[in-house]
């Protein structure tokens, strides 16, 4: 097998576009998600999000989706 045969098995080598849109469609979703959650849940969405993104390491995207599920408790009054 060679490196690049090894590297398409693993999905190591990703296309920039590719990710960039698949990144887009994955934020879409969490926007739809999120509006579609009872007060209870979407404050543990958040809390949650919270401590990650608190933590001391870093996950990509993590900050990103907090800020979505931000964005839609304010939208919510009932959830602060």
């Amino acid at each position: 097998m060679t490196e690049d045969e090894a590297r398409m098995l693993v999905g190591t080598e990703l296309d920039p576009q590719k990710l960039y849109m698949q990144v887009e469609g994955l934020k879409d979703v969490l926007k739809l998600a999120v509006s579609g959650l009872p007060p209870q849940s979407l404050k543990n969405l958040r809390d949650a999000l919270e401590e990650v993104c608190a933590g001391s390491v870093e996950i990509p995207g993590m900050a990103e989706a907090l800020e979505i599920v931000k964005e839609h408790s304010a939208e919510a009054p009932h959830v602060q």
